[in-house]
């Protein structure tokens, strides 16, 4: 049987833009569809658990036709949007079910990442569904939380992870991710931007930090209008100046980390899937994984472990002070968190990690840089 957890998965079955309606619920998921889904008679399964969120994941044991013979483990997630709520008031999110599974067929294989093993990744033109079907890897590994804040060897193990995926797509040709593109043949919308628009209007932003209420953030970060200039900056210099650009996480907080039971991290939930700064990775994730003191004292040298893997890794050969002030930048994008909603996470991690972020604007004088 293959492992659970393996470092750059080869590539799975993958059926793409197929005409064939993908499951759109857990009851639509059938010992039939298993059995073409995963190229393999199963005969029967059972549904252990259900887990909706922004993506929703199925656990499922399977039981084999008599005389199968495969690699495929018993217990698999199915992932993918099930989620009816979702799929009805957040229609854009179908594109990011559909951006997971091309990660894993497309650029999973490619890596050195360590992923859990994928066996299906498919999408379809009836409902513009997205599914993958991995190996459970609920008994190989803890998974992180803004909760409990890393340590800084910890991290700069994280950081050679996102090299290898930035390394290996470094400054390539946008053409050459043709799964990067609507039907129509335009650049899909940064759902990121529609979302930070949507919280920086004046309702949300009043009730998110009316005094009472608000998350631990920076005097200096309370007007409303700055914010919203210093975004928009970051996004016209993003756009801008593509000398940093790969494929990147897009959503790399430590939220969406494993912790493999070696204490190895990976990276999980892969549908903000871009083409886009790496280095918005790098201090997305730094950032907010470290508490400020330790952020404070090791940033520099994790900012070195990070390059030293990207070369390692097929990018280019840079120093810290080749991209300080887009590092600097950068730490924009994690005011995101302050001003999310409690209706979307608990307070407790929305307060945890904004104060993380707040600090980093702050000590690099980030909306100065920005010119706001």
């Amino acid at each position: 049987m293959a492992p659970s957890l393996v470092y750059g998965p080869k590539a799975p079955r993958g059926v793409f833009d197929s005409d064939k309606a993908l499951p759109m619920t857990p009851e639509e998921v059938t010992a039939e569809w298993l059995s073409d889904a995963l190229n393999v008679a199963v005969k029967d399964f059972k549904m252990t658990g259900v887990s909706h969120g922004t993506a929703s994941k199925l656990f499922v044991d399977l039981v084999f036709a008599d005389g199968v013979e495969t690699d495929i483990p018993i217990s698999v997630c199915v992932k993918g949007g099930f989620n009816p709520f979702i799929r009805e008031h957040f229609p854009e999110m179908w594109a990011t079910y559909r951006r997971e599974a091309e990660f894993y067929y497309h650029i999973a294989p490619v890596t050195n990442m360590l992923l859990p093993t994928t066996w299906f990744c498919g999408t379809d033109t009836v409902n513009g569904q997205g599914i993958v079907i991995m190996s459970n890897v609920a008994d190989q590994c803890s998974f992180g939380t803004p909760l409990e804040p890393w340590t800084p060897a910890r991290v700069g193990d994280a950081l050679k992870q996102l090299a290898s995926l930035h390394g290996k797509t470094w400054n390539s040709e946008e053409d050459k991710f043709p799964w990067l593109f609507g039907k129509d043949g335009k650049k899909l919308a940064n759902p990121v931007r529609n979302i930070v628009l949507a919280l920086l209007k004046p309702e949300p932003w009043d009730v998110r930090f009316d005094e009472k209420v608000r998350p631990p953030v920076a005097e200096s970060l309370l007007d409303r209008e700055r914010i919203q200039r210093g975004f928009e900056a970051l996004w016209k210099h993003a756009d801008s100046d593509t000398r940093f650009y790969s494929l990147i996480h897009g959503d790399n907080h430590v939220g969406n980390t494993l912790i493999a039971n070696d204490g190895t991290p990976g990276f999980i939930d892969w549908q903000g899937l871009q083409y886009g700064p790496a280095i918005l990775d790098l201090v997305y994730f730094l950032t907010g994984a470290l508490t400020v003191e330790d952020r404070r004292s090791s940033e520099g040298v994790l900012i070195e472990t990070y390059l030293e893997a990207l070369h390692a890794e097929g990018g280019p050969k840079l120093s810290k002070e080749d991209i300080w002030d887009d590092y600097r930048r950068y730490a924009m994008q994690g005011f995101l968190w302050a001003m999310t909603p409690a209706a979307m996470q608990p307070d407790n991690i929305i307060f945890a990690i904004s104060e993380r972020y707040s600090a980093a604007i702050v000590d690099h004088d980030t909306l100065e840089l920005l010119g706001v």
